[in-house]
């Protein structure tokens, strides 16, 4: 499996790679990428473990995004998501933003 390198990062997989691949290099089906998480979870004796699931990754990834500060366009499609309206959901995250944002462009008193 050929690797690109991006700048500091370490490699990255090319859009056409599959991030999870079976024992021959095959891309699994989904639902066995979901429920090898859940054993794994569970094997980790997380305290929220029943609730956690493969999307709980994708769900923090657009929170963490939105705490950051990262606009809604950008997280969508990191996301994938068909439009901005669907990435709104992560928007109350970051009730300071606004603030943040005036601040860095303006600068404070």
């Amino acid at each position: 499996m050929e690797r690109l390198r991006g700048m500091n990062e370490g490699p990255v997989l090319r859009d056409d790679q599959p991030v999870f691949v079976d024992p021959d290099g095959d891309a699994p089906k989904p639902d066995r990428v979901s429920k090898r998480f859940k054993v794994d979870v569970r094997k980790a004796g997380l305290s929220d473990r029943e609730e956690l699931s493969f999307h709980s990754c994708r769900h923090t990834t657009g929170s963490w995004l939105s705490m950051r500060g990262v606009p809604l366009r950008v997280i969508s499609e990191i996301l994938g998501h068909s439009s901005t309206q669907v990435t709104e959901m992560y928007s109350h995250l970051s009730p300071d933003v606004m603030d943040r944002a005036m601040e860095e462009t303006f600068g404070g008193e």
